[in-house]
């Protein structure tokens, strides 16, 4: 649906009014109207609204937006309507971007979001108060919420108080600003001027005066006069405005009557006084009541004298409108008080041009020349009587008062005075046939005014002018809508849609139109017919044509159009039969003869053609007509003498024709008369849009006068108006040829490629069947010229055998093609045969042997060659350019010597000559031979007379070779030197200053020199270099535009022409006018501002196409803009290759993970290059893809090393914006590099840098938020492989989404749409895992990279098909496949994985990925992850993994070095600790256990495992105090446990703190009634407390209430003991037996009954039977192994004993049993090993020490074995039988001593 249609709908939906209310209020916001050229939403919307009317608004477009984007379709202003915590989120995070990035909203979705966030405030807040904070950040920046404030009254339900709240905000800027924010909105309200009134009334009613005023202001800026002076009336009867009045009005009588004021005469008045005064005089004005308002200013002249003059001219401004000869009193008055003010000079010469007041006029511009001239020229009309002083001469006059309007234009865009200006400016621009400028000063109008009808019909004139003919349809159906009931409005969309040959809509259009005519005239007859006719529709037109033809059947145009339509219908005969007849009957008629011929031609009888016009000019020989027709048709026919003679008779009976002048020009440009043929059409030069073929014409000449601009703007108009095959030929010849020239045009240009590609395309839509052999040829040219060598080479070939090609020119230039072509394609010998061939057969041509030189030197047939390039030379031994071209052809093909020998001569022959000095230092240079360098330089500078210019280059050369000082010294003799230096002395100077890091010394002769040269342009551009190497780039470009401005109405500035004189190229280029292009848009790409980078780029076009700086710019702008056909489209034609765009675009096809396309790009063209970081991050992006990991590694730390060391050199660098885009791209490479890598820390930083200094770079911007997107990915796959050093970091991840919307912010402003919204869905989904309907998410999955992210977050079993396979090959999106099957299917995991593994078999994370499988056997697991470890060693949670996977095998040794390493990788994890803890325990190292548990236990205090293992390993190690503190610990953490506070309980009892263990147990038992083990310790303890009778009777109880509780039933047999001895214990174990004949715990109790009873060898027997159910059972082992002690069985005792042991390390009873049999068999040493071995294990139990000081003692050591029993006494004091053996030990130890004493004296 286009536009028109789319205006169309609303006509035929509403009546006239209503849809141009509608209409006007979509076009007032450029947001809003920008938007609706999507034709998706303009058709979605219309079907949305259908006939509601009030639904058509700027609010309900915005709201479905938001519905379109998964928003609630809900009722807005119902603040009961509540968002979800998702969609707020949203809200809120886009307000905080836009408040960051103080950018307005780029869509209406944005735009929806910041009005809900408005509406969220007032939900929250009850009430608007204090909203004005949101709006704080925008304090200069207001201009972001206008398309949000026309919105809201769909959003909120009192939007009138918001309105009077915002009101009250202060701003910095014009509250101008403010104020047209709210009547922007209120003016995008589709209601009628009463309605609108009211809406201003109900706020503005409520705000003081100058707002009001303000209001008018802004309104009446918008052209809405009529609703302005309602509204200023309204103002003025306002109770609160005549009260502020009334003081100062009570000085004047007012008669009612006559609606008068009359003022007494007083002299002076306050401030206030005047200021009310003024205002009043405002309303007034607005009101459209001068008189009032004249009088009261008038009064306010006479109150304040000094501003008398300013006061007069505003009088006279409105006196002007009723009293002209009243007004020019005023001025002259108010110039008499200040002659030299521009506003009233400006003012007075605008009224005087207005009323033709030319001699007044005049004698003013002589007054004041400068602004009256320029206002003149400025508001010049065509017939304009003013004198030569005023013609278009002084054109350059224009140049203060435009830039004064541009600056105003930029500083105030509010001024309505400007659209005045604007229009009058546009008008003179159009008057001259500047179209572009006048195009620009026509949409400077339409900013301020957008629905203003009159610029918007300027703006189609132009557009029509330009050949812009959709645009101009789209402005004239603007235009329709608008002002619907005016009927030339459709005459001119009808003409618009003709001239594209839209005729079917034409016809509609007029169609509609004709039906209105009550009496249609015959012009709208003729109209209707012709539209209808070329529209198909014969049916209508042949009756209206015989109708006219009744009135005048000679009616040439009628028959014409008849006869045209008799053919359209296929009645040819009847056409032949009219027009015959017609010219029967009045041969004297001309235009009967001319519809004959016309006829004819349609029929292609050309013969008949010159039949009727020869029989016509025997009828008619002096007729114009006849001439001119009949000369025409001997042109077609090639009789072009005939044509002349005939053409010449036509014009000197006509002079006044044109059409008659454009085909005599064309008839003399066929005879080759170039001269005559311009004089004939040079007067017609500014009317070339008035006719294709005049433009056509004056292209061809002015081509052939070397003037290719003005050509190719001419041809180009002509081929977009009428693309006929010979203007087609001309224009594209004329392209063809440019791209062809050498020097700095031979670059490729954009530009036109881009015109080449358009003409491409409509020739290959044309052809249809054979075509002819130069159409062909035209073609082949075309695809060669746009990077097509293939496609060109094959047609080349092809046209071989057209009998066209036997011509020899053709012949041999067609083999040039050929050849060139062949070259290309890299057929080399194909190519070098063709070029042979066409030297043979065009031996004199000396551009076949230039070329035939280059193919030879392919074969390195240098000798060749080099005869080739002589012989070229020979030809042409004078062309500078084929001089050049062999000097450098030879010089780089080794002849050095001869090069330097040449120079030597010169120098000789020139002594004087400074330059060939320079020339042969930089040519030793060029060889390395820096000490000839050098001495011809100081030869130069021995010179007399040497200059600063000679200076300067000396020193820069000495710079370069590091001669530092010497380069110093030569600049400051350079300063110092005597005489007035020039500019470009001045110039030199500082350039050198700049290069050696003298910044402030360069600032200062800048400033010295300003007051000299600062009228330069040239030194404008100096000053900007300066500012910008000093990092003052707004500076430089503020002191920037003021000469762009000027340049572009001026471009000769900079022509050489000035009074500077440009030196060498190198300067010139320097201060050229694409230079100042070029600095500008670096500066403007440096603050991101990429519209102005773009229009500055057209503007540079204009000067320079062939620019390759410009062209390198362009193509790094178009990649920022990720504009790609145009970046292709240029990148293809890059000669010679540059490495920065080969890098970006490898880097891009990373990116799109296309690895073949950049290998294929590194490998041609950087593979060989000097190694770069660009060249080295592309190595590791390729290295890694293709598993070479460790080679990626090391190319990547190279990069990051010498970035480091780069940023930490200190040395004074030149800030250059263009050295801080390499930087930028490079820092973006190696952040790509980084991504691929999964360095994510890495790529967030070096992302980070890349903005640094410059934040808006839209590609990387977009890539930059995708990369935050993909974090978030990774981070969740990473939680699921268990990845933890290579996964990203919490941080990033949950800044993640902030930083996607600040970047999408910056990208979305410069990006297509369509990829912006994808990426934001997309984001979405991965942010917040909510997954939209499957449609709208497989419209999303456009590669596999987006497929792999939303299989991340998605668990629908059958999209997850859906989407895998559509990627079957992917190894991304089947490894998200495998990973997400890994729960569920872990088979088809496996299998997955399995596959991807041969493809990728080095990917870390997929070998984690099997291992972490859990079908696989332990050693598959292992196999997988220490693949996985071997190429990411340092991932600590793998380490974890498989070392529980080598515990599974027996492997603990294995195990434990991964724990340990993992704990190496990552101390904090306690998990690491508890698992080798746990490892160390199986091994019985419980030291070692307890020690890492407490590791674990003190990283997470609250782990209850880990205190649960502290407390039993405490237990076993005999720390019961430390097994408690654990315990306590447990209960605090999880007090409802019982089974903790049991074990508590229990711990206590093992310490035999039989209270302790009570009470605990007694605790328990209150809370939990029934708990068994609380009662069982209950027991236990009153059995350790000898409290026979409670024991007695709980134990009873306890077995009553659960009498199948076995251990109730064992405390039994222990109870019997305690109260009846053991034979009756011995008796209830026997019959507890007979019971539970296999219970290992009965035989036990058995057992123990028998050892107390002292039957031990029953009791060996019982025990034995527990070892034949329970092998292993470390109690049984160790009673057995003391009743073999007892026995004497001591060998069985040590094996039984030790066996216990190795099971349990604690097992303190065995330790001591164990060293009592060594003691048995006299083993004392042996005995204390094992002693204080248990003592290593556990070191509190006093029996150790007790045992180990009697085996001392034995061993006679009474010192050791006192301190044992030292110790054995602290930890038991109690026991006598340590004190007594302690006592005894002590004795003899002194006695020991006694004895010893002698020997000591005597020794």
């Amino acid at each position: 649906m286009g536009i028109e249609q789319f205006l169309r709908i609303i006509s035929e939906k509403f009546d006239l009014e209503s849809a141009k209310r509608i209409t006007s209020s979509l076009h007032q916001d450029q947001l809003i109207w920008k938007s609706l050229a999507n034709a998706e939403l303009r058709s979605s919307f219309a079907t949305y609204a259908a006939d509601i009317k009030e639904i058509w608004t700027v609010g309900h477009l915005v709201r479905h937006v938001l519905i379109n984007n998964n928003y609630p379709d809900i009722n807005y202003p119902d603040l009961n309507n509540g968002l979800s915590e998702f969609e707020r989120h949203k809200v809120f995070e886009n307000y905080q971007t836009t408040k960051k990035t103080l950018l307005p909203p780029v869509d209406l979705f944005e735009v929806g979001l910041l009005a809900l966030y408005l509406r969220e405030y007032r939900i929250t807040n009850k009430n608007w108060k204090g909203v004005n904070e949101i709006f704080t950040p925008f304090i200069d920046k207001i201009k972001v919420w206008p398309t949000v404030f026309a919105a809201l009254p769909e959003f909120i339900p009192d939007v009138e108080s918001f309105y009077l709240e915002f009101l009250a905000f202060k701003t910095k800027k014009s509250e101008n600003e403010k104020i047209l924010s709210v009547v922007h909105a209120l003016l995008c309200n589709p209601v009628t001027d009463s309605d609108l009134l009211n809406l201003f009334h109900n706020i503005f009613a409520h705000v003081d005066l100058d707002l009001q005023i303000s209001s008018l202001f802004c309104l009446n800026r918008f052209g809405r006069s009529s609703l302005t002076k309602l509204l200023a009336e309204d103002y003025l009867k306002l109770q609160g405005n005549l009260s502020t009045f009334s003081n100062v009005l009570a000085k004047f009588k007012f008669d009612a009557s006559a609606e008068k004021y009359q003022h007494e005469m007083f002299d002076e008045g306050s401030v206030f006084e005047i200021d009310i005064l003024q205002k009043l005089a405002a309303l007034y004005h607005y009101a459209e009541k001068h008189n009032f308002s004249s009088e009261i200013l008038a009064l306010v002249n006479k109150l304040l004298i000094q501003n008398q003059g300013k006061i007069l001219n505003l009088s006279a401004k409105e006196l002007a409108n009723f009293s002209p000869d009243q007004a020019i009193a005023k001025w002259e008055s108010a110039l008499k008080l200040l002659p030299n003010d521009n506003d009233i000079n400006l003012s007075y010469s605008d009224f005087l041009i207005e009323t033709g007041n030319w001699d007044r006029l005049k004698e003013l511009s002589l007054r004041n020349p400068l602004t009256v001239k320029s206002k003149l020229l400025t508001k010049q009309v065509i017939d304009f009587p003013y004198d030569d002083t005023l013609t278009h001469d002084n054109e350059a006059m224009l140049e203060p008062i435009i830039d004064q309007q541009a600056n105003q234009y930029s500083q105030n865009s509010w001024d309505s005075s400007l659209f005045d200006e604007s229009i009058q400016t546009a008008k003179y621009y159009k008057s001259i046939k500047s179209i572009r400028k006048a195009q620009k000063f026509v949409n400077q109008a339409l900013d301020l005014r957008p629905n203003d009808v009159y610029s918007l019909k300027l703006a189609a004139e132009l557009h029509i002018q330009n050949a812009e003919l959709n645009e101009a349809t789209e402005k004239y159906a603007l235009i329709k809508s608008l002002e619907p009931s005016v009927e030339q409005n459709h005459i001119n969309l009808v003409d618009a849609l003709i001239r594209q040959r839209q005729y079917q809509k034409a016809f509609e259009i007029f169609d509609a139109l004709f039906s209105s005519y009550p009496d249609p005239s015959r012009i709208q007859l003729l109209k209707y017919a012709d539209l209808a006719e070329k529209a198909g529709k014969t049916d209508i037109a042949i009756p209206i044509c015989k109708k006219l033809l009744s009135y005048d059947p000679l009616d040439g145009e009628a028959l014409i159009t008849l006869g045209n339509s008799y053919i359209n219908s296929n009645q040819e005969n009847l056409a032949i039969e009219i027009m015959e007849k017609a010219a029967a009957i009045a041969p004297e008629k001309p235009e009967s003869w001319v519809a004959l011929a016309k006829l004819w031609s349609r029929l292609g009888a050309r013969d008949r053609v010159l039949d009727s016009l020869q029989k016509a000019k025997i009828a008619l020989p002096a007729e114009p007509m006849i001439l001119t027709d009949l000369g025409k048709a001997y042109l077609e026919n090639e009789l072009v003498a005939d044509a002349l003679h005939l053409l010449k008779e036509a014009n000197q009976l006509s002079p006044e024709s044109i059409e008659i002048k454009i085909n005599l020009a064309d008839a003399l440009h066929k005879l080759g008369l170039i001269q005559d043929a311009w004089q004939v059409l040079e007067d017609l030069e500014d009317e070339y849009t008035s006719d294709p073929k005049l433009a056509f014409l004056l292209g061809q000449l002015r081509y052939q006068m070397s003037d290719f601009h003005k050509a190719h703007q001419y041809l180009q108009f002509a081929w977009r108006s009428s693309p006929s095959e010979e203007i087609t030929f001309s224009y594209s010849q004329l392209l063809l040829n440019f791209k062809e020239k050498e020097g700095p045009s031979e670059a490729d240009i954009e530009n036109i490629n881009s015109e080449l590609s358009e003409i491409l395309y409509s020739l290959q839509d044309e052809i249809d069947g054979e075509i002819s052999f130069e159409k062909s040829l035209l073609l082949a040219d075309i695809k060669n010229a746009l990077g097509q060598h293939k496609c060109a080479h094959d047609e080349y070939i092809n046209l071989l055998s057209d009998p066209a090609s036997k011509s020899p020119r053709i012949y041999s230039q067609l083999q040039f093609k050929i050849g060139k072509s062949s070259l290309d394609l890299k057929l080399n010998e194909e190519g070098l045969a063709a070029l042979q061939e066409a030297v043979i057969t065009e031996p004199t041509n000396y551009q076949f042997r230039r070329a035939l030189a280059e193919a030879y030197l392919r074969f390195d047939l240098i000798e060749d060659a080099k005869s080739s390039a002589r012989v070229a030379l020979q030809i042409s031994p004078h062309e500078l350019d084929n001089i050049l071209w062999y000097s450098n052809f030879m010089l780089a093909n080794g002849e050095t010597q001869k090069a330097i020998a040449s120079l030597k001569d010169a120098i000789i022959q020139s002594p004087n000559n400074r330059e060939l000095y320079i020339s042969l230092s930089r040519l030793y240079i060029s060889i390395n031979d820096y000490v000839s360098a050098k001495s011809i330089l100081n030869d130069m500078i021995n010179l007399e007379d040497i200059s600063i210019h000679e200076m300067s280059n000396a020193a820069s050369i000495f710079f370069h070779l590091n001669d530092i000082d010497k380069a110093s010294s030569l600049i400051q003799k350079a300063i110092s030197s005597n005489g007035q230096k020039s500019f470009w002395d001045l110039d030199e100077i500082i350039r050198m200053l700049l290069l050696i890091g003298e910044f402030e010394t360069a600032k200062e002769l800048v400033i010295e020199n300003e007051v000299i040269f600062g009228s330069l342009p040239e030194f404008l551009i100096l000053k900007s270099d300066v500012l910008i190497a000093s990092n003052l780039p707004a500076d430089a470009l503020a002191n920037l535009y003021p000469l762009l401005d000027k340049l572009s109405y001026s471009p000769n500035l900079l022509d050489g022409k000035s009074e500077v004189i440009i030196k060498n190229k190198a300067q010139c280029d320097n201060y050229s006018l694409i230079s100042t292009y070029l600095r500008a848009i670096q500066l403007e790409r440096f603050f991101g501002n990429y519209l102005k980078v773009k229009e500055l780029i057209e503007s540079a076009e204009r000067v320079d196409l062939s620019n390759p700086e410009l062209k390198l710019v362009k193509l790094e702008v178009a990649f920022s803009l990720h504009e790609q056909q145009i970046f292709s489209n240029i990148f293809q034609n890059i000669i010679p290759p540059n490495n920065l765009i080969i890098g970006l675009n490898c880097i891009k096809a990373i990116i799109n993970n296309d690895y073949a396309t950049a290998e294929n790009q590194f490998d041609m063209y950087l593979s060989n290059s000097e190694p770069s970081l660009m060249t080295l991050a592309i190595q590791a992006c390729l290295e890694y893809h293709y598993n070479e990991i460790d080679l990626a590694q090391n190319h990547f730390d190279e990069a990051i090393e010498e970035i480091t060391s780069t940023k930490n050199n200190n040395s004074p660098k030149i800030f250059n914006i263009e050295a801080i885009f390499i930087e930028l791209w490079t820092q973006f490479a190696l952040a790509i590099a980084a991504w691929k890598m999964e360095k994510w820390e890495m790529a967030g930083h070096l992302f980070e840098q890349a903005s640094t200094h410059v934040n808006i770079n839209p590609y990387l911007n977009f890539v930059h938020a995708n990369f935050r997107v993909d974090l978030v990915h990774h981070y969740r796959n990473a939680e699921k492989l268990k990845v933890v050093a290579h996964k990203p970091s919490l941080e990033i991840i949950e800044l993640a989404s902030q930083i996607f919307r600040e970047q999408i912010i910056y990208a979305k402003h410069y990006l297509p749409e369509s990829i912006i919204t994808s990426s934001q869905k997309i984001a979405d989904i991965v942010f917040t895992c909510q997954i939209p309907e499957k449609n709208e998410l497989m419209k999303l999955i456009g590669n596999e990279d987006i497929a792999a992210l939303i299989l991340g977050v998605i668990d629908m079993p059958e999209l997850i098909k859906e989407i895998t396979s559509a990627f079957p090959k992917s190894p991304v999106v089947q490894f998200q496949h495998a990973l997400i099957s890994m729960i569920d299917n872990p088979r088809q995991s496996q299998s997955i994985i399995e596959n991807l593994v041969l493809v990728t078999p080095r990917n870390p994370k997929l070998l984690a990925l099997g291992g972490l499988n859990q079908i696989l056997k332990s050693e598959q697991r292992i196999a997988y992850f220490e693949k996985a470890l071997a190429i990411w060693p340092d991932e600590p949670e793998w380490h974890a993994i498989i070392a529980e996977q080598y515990t599974k095998i027996g492997l603990n040794s294995e195990a434990e070095k991964h724990l340990e390493k993992a704990i190496m990788l990552n101390p904090h994890a306690y998990g690491y600790f508890q698992l080798l803890g746990e490892i160390k325990k199986k091994d019985n190292d419980l030291s070692e256990s307890k020690t890492l548990f407490s590791q674990a236990y003190n990283l997470f205090p609250e782990n209850t495992e880990v205190l649960q293992e502290l407390a039993s390993i405490n237990r076993k190690l005999g720390k019961n105090d430390d097994a408690i503190e654990c315990l306590h610990q447990l209960i605090k953490l999880d007090p409802n446990n019982t089974t903790h506070q049991v074990k508590l309980a229990d711990t206590y009892l093992a310490g035999k703190n039989y209270d302790k263990a009570l009470e605990t147990a007694k605790n328990i038992r209150v809370n939990v009634k029934d708990e068994i083990q609380a009662r069982e310790i209950e027991i236990k303890a009153l059995i350790g407390k000898k409290n026979s009778e409670e024991v007695k009777r709980l134990t009873e109880n306890a077995i009553l209430e659960f009498p199948d509780y076995l251990p109730f039933r064992l405390l039994e047999v222990e109870t019997t003991r305690m109260i009846s001895g053991n034979d009756a214990a011995l008796k209830k174990a026997n019959s507890l037996v007979q019971e539970f004949p296999e219970e290992p715990s009965v035989i036990l109790a058995l057992a123990n009954s028998q050892l107390d009873s002292g039957q031990l060898n029953n009791a060996a027997l019982t025990f034995h039977r527990i070892l034949e159910i329970l092998p292993d059972q470390p109690e049984t082992l160790t009673k057995l192994g003391r009743i073999n002690r007892i026995n004497g069985n001591l060998d069985q005792a040590i094996d039984l004993l030790s066996h216990a042991i190795e099971i349990d390390m604690t097992n303190m009873d065995a330790y001591i049993e164990l060293g009592k049999t060594y003691q048995n068999r006299r083993q004392h040493e042996k005995a204390i090993e094992i002693y204080n071995k248990a003592i290593s294990v556990v070191d509190n139990d006093y029996r150790l020490y007790f045992q180990a000081g009697i085996a001392y003692k034995e061993c006679k050591d009474y010192r050791q074995a006192e301190t044992m029993l030292r110790t054995a006494a602290t930890l038991a004091p109690m026991e006598t039988s340590i004190r007594r053996q302690l006592a005894s030990v002590i004795t003899l130890n002194l006695v020991n001593t006694l004895q010893e004493a002698p020997n000591r004296y005597e020794h």
